[in-house]
């Protein structure tokens, strides 16, 4: 089990801090948009930058709305709780709640601006907004373009708000749990957010019931919450004055109340999600509802690894696109559910966890919330209450970031020793996965070996995405996957290679050619436009329209011919064939340039986990006046079971396994690669999705300051 502490301790106190929400910071005015090719949707060619993909002109929010027509019956939602909520009870529950943010914009009589929301020529915010009267003749479309912050507690009223927002013809913005009052008030204010949909985590739910009885008449305006006074803070951090409103509970199935099936389609056919689902018959428009594939439906904000955090637009198109794509590459289908315990306010757990569930029909199941976190055990008690007709309906997608599956792990390996039924059971368990998915950061491969080791499953399926443009390469669903590479592009997605640096030859990253050498190559490779190394180019219907405020930012992330530059170096895995690629990190801080060669940050920490004693590790470059730049290394080790008593002795024994580990690395790669110096830690900070922010991490521990030291 020791490959699979790397990364462990780091969760304990970093990853998934469901814990008391610390409430959110500064930001910038508004500005006028800018289009790239790759998004530029207009009302004349809504779906012309989606022509690799038919679909692309669709809206994601009207996909979902078919689907809950088709089958109202089928359940959507089991709760945290255990609770179910029918897709039928969720549709109608959104609609009310659509009705109280409407009423709450109303009321306060700030009307937000609906510039930029259904195209890409107009700015995204006017100062603030506009007054308008309570009474004004257009208040159904109140909330049009305006954005609404929805907590991300997850449940079945996170999603009915989203879907609220979506009927209001509104844009969601996720608010992070656990995300400090500066963070919460840096998105409440960049995002200009004109209402707070509040959904309560310890709120009693008899209480907001009958607090919200009226909800479409009278908004639920928050007064007695647990949150509303840390919000409260965090808006007036923000400088902004939102109306609050609170999301009652959902109507559990054992709630529900007889619905008129009147207007219910009669197809509900099973099948894959491609099979028909068609639209409510003589469903019109709803008041506000936007239906354009060009509006605007969802700002997700960056985890700010490579600098302040930006709000990435997404429209229902590049949405619907998105999830189409996943749902032809994975092959969702109706019958499949899926246990969600991914953060709500990331595109792994908005898009690939829940979005593409509801797409295809499926179910999703959301984890009990811990306060500590992510629960392995629990986790693992699930997926054997639903295996050889357990308990309760089996669990058939599971999606993780790297830290969970080393939790999963570790709490599977003490299970061997004292629960050996037990371990056994959890084992079957995760064989009976459809789909075990593994992303958000690069998934060391001891850990995936560890996995079809003690579960005898399949090789977790790793994929490659980010926030602006969702997922774009993924290891097959049938076939070989290949530890350690993301592999080939998803269905609608174009990629490129760009050299790393224009005019510049490049070195051989991560060359296998040189990777057991003691010795540097004597010259560097010319560019490789087929098998790289390159910054990876990005084409397709699901990339973002624009960054929130930032036209100069959202200039300088597209190429002329509308490829969004994803500033990750990656390299052909299989020769340049195309049909797998190993990503070697950012190319702003996971590529280090020393000596005149160039050096995969993330290739250098793979090989570090490979020693027993590395825990996790993360290689940062510091700048060397002979080298130009040099690695450090940033490790936490086991215990070697000796405990230094003094200052002295720890600095000694520091020494000692410095020299050790360089010796080793040096058997194991070429000079040129191993770390100039080793700094050892506790545990290596990171977030919410298992991240490391380098640049934080190096002024942190003033790595600076070891400029060139040996």
């Amino acid at each position: 089990m020791l490959a699979v502490a790397a990364l462990a301790r780091a969760t304990a106190s970093h990853a998934y801090a469901y814990g008391a929400r610390r409430l959110g910071a500064p930001a910038a005015g508004a500005a006028r948009a800018v289009s790239s090719r790759a998004c530029a949707r207009s009302r004349e060619a809504d779906g012309a930058a989606g022509a690799n993909n038919e679909h692309a002109g669709e809206a994601l929010a009207a996909r979902l709305r078919a689907v809950a027509a088709a089958t109202p019956d089928r359940v959507a939602v089991v709760t945290p709780g255990g609770e179910e909520v029918t897709f039928g009870s969720l549709l109608a529950h959104a609609e009310r709640v659509a009705g109280s943010l409407r009423a709450a914009a109303t009321a306060s009589r700030r009307i937000p601006p609906a510039g930029g929301m259904s195209g890409m020529d107009h700015p995204d915010a006017n100062a603030g907004g506009v007054e308008t009267s309570a009474t004004s003749e257009n208040s159904a479309d109140v909330l049009r373009g305006a954005r609404v912050a929805v907590s991300a507690v997850p449940g079945a009223e996170f999603v009915a708000a989203v879907h609220a927002a979506w009927l209001c013809g509104a844009i969601a913005v996720p608010i992070a749990r656990g995300a400090s009052k500066d963070e919460t008030a840096y998105v409440l204010r960049d995002a200009d957010v004109a209402v707070f949909a509040l959904v309560a985590e310890r709120a009693d739910k008899s209480a907001a019931t009958e607090a919200t009885a009226t909800a479409t008449t009278t908004p639920p305006f928050m007064e007695e919450t647990l949150e509303h006074e840390a919000i409260i803070e965090a808006m007036e951090c923000a400088g902004i004055h939102a109306a609050l409103v609170l999301v009652p509970p959902a109507p559990t199935v054992s709630e529900e109340v007889p619905r008129d099936r009147s207007t219910v389609v009669a197809n509900k056919r099973e099948g894959a999600f491609g099979s028909d689902v068609a639209p409510l018959l003589g469903e019109e428009k709803k008041p506000g509802d936007a239906s354009s594939s060009a509006d605007g439906a969802l700002i997700i904000y960056t985890s700010g690894t490579t600098g302040s955090p930006k709000g990435v637009l997404h429209t229902h198109g590049s949405l619907y696109a998105q999830c189409l794509s996943l749902c032809e590459a994975w092959a969702w289908h109706p019958s499949d559910r899926i246990l969600h315990c991914l953060p709500l306010h990331h595109i792994h757990g908005v898009v690939n966890a829940w979005l593409c569930a509801h797409f295809a029909g499926a179910c999703v199941e959301f984890a009990p919330v811990s306060r500590n976190g992510f629960a392995p055990r629990t986790t693992w008690s699930r997926l054997r209450d639903g295996a050889d007709g357990g308990k309760k309906p089996p669990i058939t997608v599971f999606m993780g970031v790297p830290t969970m599956y080393v939790m999963l792990l570790r709490a599977l390996a003490r299970a061997h020793e004292a629960r050996p039924r037990e371990a056994a059971a959890s084992a079957a368990a995760a064989r009976r996965l459809r789909l075990a998915v593994s992303g958000s950061a690069a998934c060391p491969v001891p850990v995936m070996r560890e996995w079809e080791k003690l579960t005898g499953a399949e090789t977790l399926l790793e994929r490659y995405g980010m926030t602006e443009i969702g997922m774009a390469l993924s290891n097959p669903l049938r076939g070989a996957r290949v530890p350690g590479t993301v592999g080939a592009p998803l269905p609608g997605v174009e990629t490129r290679l760009a050299p790393l640096e224009p005019n510049e030859s490049n070195s051989p990253i991560g060359d296998s050619r040189f990777k057991n050498s003691t010795t540097a190559p004597k010259s560097p490779e010319v560019f490789d436009p087929v098998a790289g190394p390159g910054e990876l180019l990005v084409r397709g219907p699901g990339v973002f329209a624009r960054y929130w405020n930032r036209p100069e930012a959202t200039s300088a992330a597209f190429t002329e011919d509308g490829f969004f530059r994803t500033g990750d170096a990656v390299e052909a895995a299989d020769g340049g064939v195309g049909e797998r690629w190993r990503v070697l990190g950012r190319t702003s801080v996971d590529v280090l340039k020393t000596g005149g060669f160039k050096v995969s940050a993330l290739e250098v920490e793979a090989k570090l986990l490979e020693h027993p004693r590395v825990r996790e590790v993360s290689v940062v470059g510091v700048p060397d006046d002979a080298y130009g730049e040099v690695g450090v290394a940033v490790a936490a080790l086991e215990s070697d079971g000796t405990e230094a008593r003094s200052d002295e002795e720890r600095k000694r024994a520091d020494a000692e396994d410095a020299s050790a580990l360089r010796l080793w690395a040096r058997e194991k790669m070429a000079e040129y690669k191993v770390p100039r110096a080793f700094v050892f830690v506790d545990a290596i900070p990171r977030n919410a999705m298992g991240k490391v922010n380098k640049k934080s991490l190096r002024a942190e521990l003033d790595l600076l300051s070891l400029r060139g030291e040996k």
